[in-house]
């Protein structure tokens, strides 16, 4: 392996990842509205799009990323690290996340909208709290 793949990678997997959390902070915050869509209104255009770009540009860099960080932990022989471990259990919550708020989204396209819970106003602090805790163990990767 040569470090300039390594560096590539690394860079690549950092780029999908902003992608990834920005999108997933934008579905948050407009899923924290108490009302996003009422009941017998049309959906709005902006929801239409916020749904096109989550299936076309946050889903996509969600597994671009994953793909990528596996290949790193691969190339360098991360796995079985106790600091990979728990970074993956915290994105893999981040993807969890990710799950729900695109079947919630769904849901508020439907001519009769089903609003998410009232919990889904927590979102923004989840993706924050758990982007923080993956690229602080990512930086410093304590006990070895």
């Amino acid at each position: 392996m040569s470090i300039m793949t390594y560096m590539f990678i690394k860079m690549a997997h950092g780029a999908a990842l902003a992608v990834w959390l920005g999108g997933l902070l934008l579905l948050s915050t407009v899923l924290s509205f108490p009302a996003a869509r009422a009941e017998g209104e049309a959906p709005g255009r902006f929801l239409e799009g916020l749904a096109r770009w989550n299936l076309g540009v946050t889903v996509p860099a969600m597994v671009l990323t994953w793909m990528l960080g596996i290949t790193l932990a691969l190339m360098v022989g991360w796995f079985g690290h106790r600091w990979l471990d728990v970074k993956l259990a915290i994105v893999a919550m981040l993807t969890l996340l990710q799950a729900l708020q695109t079947l919630w989204l769904a849901r508020l396209l439907r001519p009769a909208p089903i609003m998410p819970p009232a919990w889904a106003a927590l979102g923004a602090v989840l993706v924050f709290l758990g982007a923080s805790g993956a690229i602080l163990l990512a930086l410093a990767k304590p006990f070895y």
